[in-house]
């Protein structure tokens, strides 16, 4: 009689599921992998809202601390006491993700962390920190800073002590990882790019306009791509997502620019598998996740290298980097990639995308917890 084997088990912790953001996609497409794999699971979070992220966490049973966020001053703290005094038990491995849940590594082995960038207002943009550009979280007011620098040094204390209980870390991309290594230089950290399901993207046809998709948030610089478009009316601009109504207000006169608001997953893979390009504006992602879909639907990218030593435009053979998101670097960015041009660029872009396969996101937070994949 062969024996049975025990299926694998094990914990996602996570911060937050509270958006419809590429840390969210990345842990849904690793349930749904988990699930085609046999493996057991159950998800930890500090907030989720089922309202505001993806409607297919409905499908599974997520722990969570709170619905709703905390005030900033308060939230870091709040979370990290949480998952602090979190004991769970019967699991193989532990999946983190997320700053403020590495509290939960002391008392669960083996663990790995997938992250972006270290807290930016804590270790800065390189990881080497403090961070000098924290104006933002006390404007002019002196006391208030004071309070601000002392807390911050208090949650880089805690910070860098809770790091110590990481097995391992795995981050999205080389500048990320740079960035992590300044902020935690004695730990094991390593790239492993976000997941893309490609089977789900694909080319569709020679595109006849560039597309934009991005929550209508500041860190966005929607209204930059926008007003490049504005100067560009014989380019056409479709711009996917939603917020206050100051984008639609901006672009209201422009014929040559449609805001589409909200998208489903189906509707967004049409648009992109039709685009010519698609455009990223944001200066402080490591990552995204519509960039990687638009390779995967063969289509190349614009997007602002965050490579800060890198002070000019740079052509790829999958898009453009541009060195800051300003429009009239926009404005340049497109007008080097053209529909004929997409079209040379296709094979590359769709070779470039099996970088980001879900089996090979997978199989390496597995490999890293050393367990089977």
């Amino acid at each position: 009689m062969a024996l049975r084997v025990r299926k694998l088990k094990i914990a996602i912790v996570t911060e937050f599921l509270y958006f419809k953001g590429g840390i969210e996609k990345s842990i849904l497409a690793l349930l749904e992998e988990f699930e085609k794999r046999d493996i057991a699971f159950e998800v930890y979070a500090g907030l989720y809202d089922p309202e505001k992220t993806f409607a297919e966490f409905k499908r599974y049973k997520i722990h969570a601390f709170r619905k709703d966020k905390l005030p900033d001053a308060i939230n870091a703290l709040w979370l990290r006491r949480k998952f602090g005094a979190l004991r769970l038990k019967g699991y193989d491995g532990y999946i983190l993700f997320g700053s403020h849940s590495i509290a939960a590594a002391k008392h669960h082995h083996p663990n790995v962390l997938w992250s972006t960038r270290p807290l930016a207002y804590v270790y800065g943009w390189d990881g080497k920190g403090p961070d000098i550009n924290t104006r933002y979280l006390y404007g002019r007011n002196f006391i208030r800073k004071i309070a601000v620098s002392v807390y911050l040094r208090l949650l880089r204390q805690i910070d860098q002590r809770q790091i110590r209980h990481v097995t391992r870390i795995r981050t999205v991309g080389m500048l990320a990882e740079r960035a992590l290594r300044n902020a935690y230089p004695k730990k094991e950290i390593s790239v492993l790019y976000a997941p893309v399901d490609t089977q789900k993207y694909a080319y569709v046809k020679k595109g006849s306009y560039y597309l934009n998709v991005a929550r209508h948030v500041p860190d966005k610089n929607v209204d930059r791509i926008v007003r490049a478009f504005q100067k560009m009316p014989d380019k056409m601009l479709y711009q996917v997502g939603d917020g206050d109504g100051s984008i639609q207000k901006l672009a209201a006169k422009a014929k040559n620019i449609k805001i589409l608001g909200f998208k489903s997953e189906k509707e967004l893979r049409k648009l992109m598998g039709e685009s010519i390009a698609m455009i990223s504006a944001s200066e402080g992602e490591d990552f995204s996740m519509n960039l990687m879909e638009s390779l995967a639907s063969g289509k190349p990218t614009i997007s602002v290298n965050l490579d800060r030593n890198i002070g000019k435009m740079q052509m790829t053979d999958t898009g453009v980097l541009m060195p800051n998101s300003q429009s009239e670097e926009i404005i340049e960015a497109a007008r080097l990639i053209s529909a004929d041009k997409a079209e040379s660029m296709r094979k590359a872009c769709e070779k470039k995308s099996k970088l980001f396969s879900r089996d090979n996101f997978v199989k390496g937070l597995l490999n890293a917890l050393s367990l089977p994949d």
